[in-house]
């Protein structure tokens, strides 16, 4: 059927993002350690790339022009500092973030792409109401800055808790760019009852 026929047979697909960081304002993220440089809020508001090459304290940059000291897209700076087998000691780093009730289906963790530095080994909790365990994921030997691992569906959860127990590079601190997962659901066509459609035509007819 022709795009200028006079009946049209439309196909329609709808993908709700229910968990929009800037709709939700329900979202509340905090941590066991915190960089002077860190924006928390900056882990789950779906950006995934830090905006520069940060220098810190920590002997493994250099005053060449490509670093910078702050500012932009961070995410969670931590404290501590891994060892010479790039682990840490307890109390482990941890990135908690909070928010209302629903479903998570995925896991996201998300290292500094600037610096080439991720978690290796960590755990991600989840946790509904009164504070019950819902689910434990446990990655060892993780060898990317961005890691994602699709789940079975867990409901009514409030809670998700990053814990990082070794990292990518020796004498450094934590750094993630986001670990927060929005949820999405998908409508197929038999499923959508009304919507109301907007026809974008060429921009010389004042569409």
């Amino acid at each position: 059927m022709g795009y200028n026929a006079s009946v049209r047979d439309i196909k329609c697909k709808v993908v709700v993002d229910f968990t929009s960081p800037f709709l939700d304002e329900s979202i509340t993220v905090t941590s066991t350690e915190a960089n002077r440089i860190a924006t928390l809020q900056q882990t789950a508001d779906s950006v995934t790339s830090m905006s520069a090459k940060y220098l810190l304290l920590d002997g493994l940059g250099t005053l060449d022009g490509t670093w910078c000291l702050g500012g932009g897209q961070v995410g969670w700076f931590g404290t501590s500092v891994s060892d010479a087998s790039a682990e840490f000691d307890t109390p482990y780093p941890a990135l908690t973030i909070t928010h209302t009730s629903r479903p998570i289906q995925s896991i996201k963790v998300v290292g500094d792409d600037k610096r080439n530095e991720y978690p290796v080994d960590f755990t991600v909790k989840l946790y509904g109401l009164s504070n019950t365990l819902l689910y434990t994921k446990t990655v060892t030997d993780n060898d990317g800055v961005a890691y994602s691992s699709d789940i079975e569906p867990v409901t009514g959860v409030i809670k998700q808790v990053l814990t990082i127990t070794k990292w990518s590079t020796v004498g450094t601190c934590v750094k993630i760019a986001e670990f927060y997962t929005s949820i999405q659901e998908t409508f197929e066509r038999d499923d959508i009852f009304q919507i109301n459609l907007l026809e974008e035509r060429e921009a010389s007819e004042g569409s």
